[in-house]
This record gives C-alpha cells, structure tokens and sequence, in this order.
C-alpha cells in the first residue's frame, strides 16, 4: 500500500475487545472472514476535525490480509458508503454483502493478520495496527458476539452535572454515539438506580421516549437506527423511516408536533415500559417499602 502518511493520520480500532470501529471474524470451517464497519462516526467526525475539505466519499476503505510474503488487497467501499455484513435486529441471521471479495487465496483466514486503511488518492486518512480476526466455526457464532457488543439500546454514565440525571449521545470512543443517560455522580444516582428498581424505572421509561425522539430527528450512527428498529416493534402502522421521509423538509418544531411521530414514541415507549416489566418492578419495590416503613392517620411514618 504506497501511500503517504500524515501527520493527522488518524487512528481505526480494529478487533479491540470488541469494543472497535471495524470487527473482521475469520471462519476455521470455509476459510472465509466476516466484516462489520457499522460504526465509523467517530472516524468521520475526526476527518470533519482534520481534513474538513475532504468529502467521507471520496475516502476509500482498503483491507491488506497479510501472512509471511502473501499480501492480498481487498477495498471495502468508501466512508460514506462502506461495504459490510450485517445483522439483522434481535441477531435473527447475518447477511452477507455481495462485494466483498472473501477469496484469501492459498493463505488460512483465520491465521492471517489485517490492516485496514483510509485513503484520499495517495492520501493516508487513517489507519488501523495490524490485528488478528476473531476466529469462529459458523457465522451464526457471530450472533452471539455480537449480541455481546451491542446488548445495551442505552448506556448509563456517572459524571459530574448541575441536574440529577440526563440524556444525550455519547462523544467519546469506544461507544461513540452510544443513546445515555448521565447521571449525577457526586449525588450517587446509579447506587440508588441499582438499590430502588423505582428509580431505574423511572428514569429509564422517560430518557428512553426523549433519546427516541432525538435519535428520530438525526438517525446518523447504528446505535440510533437500532434503537428506532427496537421501537419499531412496538409499531405496526407507523413505519418509522417511512415517516421521515414524510417529514423531510419540515422543520424541528413541525417534526415534534408531528401526530404520528407522537403516536410511534408513545406506542415504542409503552412497549419498552411492559417489556422491562417496570410497572411490576415499581410495584414490587413500593410494597417492599410498605412492609418496611406503616404509615399512620396523620401522616407519618412509623419504623418497624
């Protein structure tokens, strides 16, 4: 690969405890290796930082699987539009994209080590170490990992804030764009979350129908689309990407008021709500109270 370096050359995670840009899964049974690049905003802010006169379409992704003296190349489309396999919501099945050259020739798959490159004409954008596949039998081993990597639809931070608890999208590698809620760390929020399920349940229905909506007006990461997919489910007549698409051109105000978008938050939240078994949680949590705290005529508390 003769291209030149830079000086902002930047970096790409590749197979790092699964926490990475890009992970490739090698097969010891048919010698065929697996890509998955769904996550590259972080790579695309730091070019936007670095190189803001460089178009994400015009950056070529190229892979080199390299073992001794056998070098093959393979291109895996562009920034904008890369090539990957994917799976489905749920992990229901993986699906294979078409154009990628699997064929490694007379090197083993699974022995052999990547690198994967960014380029802009002789231009190194970014690059990644050279680094191994994780190795599996089958791609439905793949499911299993995978589910592993993207088991949380929301992730929960301890910080340093002004308000008890909010919701934004996380900035910072290894779940760049990852839907969060902050909590206040010198309160010790997440204790009391983990201590009284009213709490957990109370903050996580509402962040949820919040980070839906947010995620509803700019679906720009995998993190955002799969928690809209996840709502999906909780949506028979309203299909959410359907919807933008109706909404396209309006304005933010005109998205918010939108009937039907109201209609798709309300039904995915109500789903989230009874399939997370919050108002049983809730519940079961203030009848523990009860039985711990009587309540007198005049209002007060009576300790055990």
């Amino acid at each position: 690969m003769p291209f030149l370096n830079f000086t902002n050359r930047i970096n790409i995670t590749c197979n790092d405890e699964l926490r990475s840009d890009i992970r490739i899964y090698a097969s010891s049974l048919n010698n065929k290796y697996y890509v998955f690049q769904e996550n590259l905003e972080k790579i695309k802010s730091e070019v936007k930082k670095f190189f803001p006169n460089i178009n994400n379409n015009e950056i070529k992704i190229f892979v080199e699987a390299y073992r001794d003296a056998y070098r093959k190349e393979v291109q895996w489309g562009t920034l904008e539009n890369p090539i990957t396999d994917k799976i489905e919501f749920f992990n229901k099945k993986v699906t294979e994209a078409k154009d990628i050259d699997r064929d490694l020739d007379q090197i083993d798959a699974t022995t052999s080590r990547f690198r994967v490159v960014m380029v802009n004409g002789e231009k190194n954008i970014a690059t990644s170490e050279g680094f191994r596949p994780f190795v599996i039998k089958t791609k439905d081993e793949i499911k299993k990992i995978e589910k592993l990597v993207n088991r949380s639809l929301i992730g929960v931070y301890e910080m340093d804030m002004e308000e008890m608890y909010n919701n934004d999208f996380h900035n910072e590698a290894p779940f760049y764009g990852l839907p969060v809620i902050y909590l206040n760390k010198k309160l010790g929020i997440k204790d009391d979350m983990n201590s009284d399920s009213r709490i957990r349940s109370l903050i996580f229905s509402s962040s949820f129908k919040e980070l839906l909506r947010k995620s509803f007006v700019n679906p720009d990461n995998k993190y955002k689309n799969r928690l809209l997919d996840y709502a999906q489910n909780f949506n028979d007549r309203i299909d959410w990407k359907k919807l933008q698409d109706e909404l396209d051109g309006s304005n933010l105000s005109e998205i918010y008021e939108s009937s039907d978008l109201q209609e798709f938050l309300d039904n995915a939240t109500e789903g989230y709500i009874s399939e997370r078994n919050f108002f049983e949680k809730y519940l079961e949590e203030k009848r523990k109270m009860e039985t711990e705290n009587f309540i007198g005529e005049d209002g007060n508390e009576i300790e055990d």
